[in-house]
């Protein structure tokens, strides 16, 4: 295996992805980025040999280029980058994006984590779980190789179709429940109460639904159908029309389910 990447991108996913790599001890070949400060950020931080902001220039001699980009800016990084060795293969790591964008390239696949990333914040990767996809079997053999040599938790080969599924569960289980707290605490603040009181219910109701099933560890006044309580909730979100809307959504799929 060419033990050497280049990374398209220096944002959350690529930041932690460049990090491993360093603990793997991949030859960084290049960071490349949109914007010149961050790329060398990034480089310096992984002890990358090279950092540009010109996509024509990153070496075409690298096994792996990964792009970890918006989704919006995939198709455009494809378009602009040069010819690769056909030993390379180029990956992206959309849960979302189709592989065959990646189509320009002899050989190309998808290295997806199913994992919340913050570029600043700490995190073990051996609790990474990734999707791994290929052109074709011996391309899905090599990037499945790679991410053995990856820190992780498991590796699921997934069709396009079955990682933007998981993708979109990921948004409700990740970035929508992260919304709901922002709202708890929102209106803990409204009400000058320290939203931390929130913070051990939190954590065990998290627990509980990783530990059991979160269908029947689901308690609430939705599930016991008390309409009292339930309307003097909504009687406190007045002002807040968007939220008493969400609140009689979210309430009327739970009382259905039970």
């Amino acid at each position: 295996m060419n033990k050497s990447v280049v990374i398209l991108g220096s944002g959350n996913v690529a930041t932690h992805l460049a990090k491993m790599f360093q603990q793997m001890n991949f030859s960084i070949e290049c960071i490349w980025s949109r914007h010149i400060e961050n790329a060398l950020a990034l480089a310096e931080e992984v002890d990358a040999y090279a950092y540009t902001d010109d996509i024509a220039s990153i070496p075409p001699f690298a096994g792996f280029y990964i792009i970890a980009s918006t989704d919006n800016a995939i198709e455009i990084i494809v378009r602009s980058i040069p010819s690769l060795n056909p030993d390379a293969i180029l990956m992206h790591t959309s849960g979302s994006t189709d592989m065959a964008i990646l189509a320009k390239a002899e050989k190309y696949g998808v290295l997806y984590p199913c994992q919340t990333f913050s570029k600043n914040i700490a995190f073990d990767y051996n609790n990474i779980d990734w999707l791994i996809e290929g052109d074709k079997t011996e391309t899905l053999a090599e990037i499945e190789q790679l991410a053995k040599l990856m820190p992780h938790r498991s590796i699921t080969k997934a069709d396009t179709t079955q990682r933007r599924t998981l993708h979109m569960a990921a948004v409700w289980a990740s970035n929508f429940t992260n919304r709901m707290i922002t709202e708890s605490y929102n209106i803990m603040k409204r009400a000058n109460l320290d939203s931390h009181l929130l913070d051990s219910l939190i954590r065990q109701t998290i627990d509980k639904a990783i530990n059991t099933d979160p269908y029947e560890s689901q308690t609430g006044p939705a599930r016991r159908k008390d309409q009292t309580t339930m309307q003097k909730h909504k009687e406190l979100l007045a002002s807040e029309p968007e939220l008493a809307a969400l609140y009689d959504i979210i309430s009327q799929r739970i009382s259905n389910d039970y």
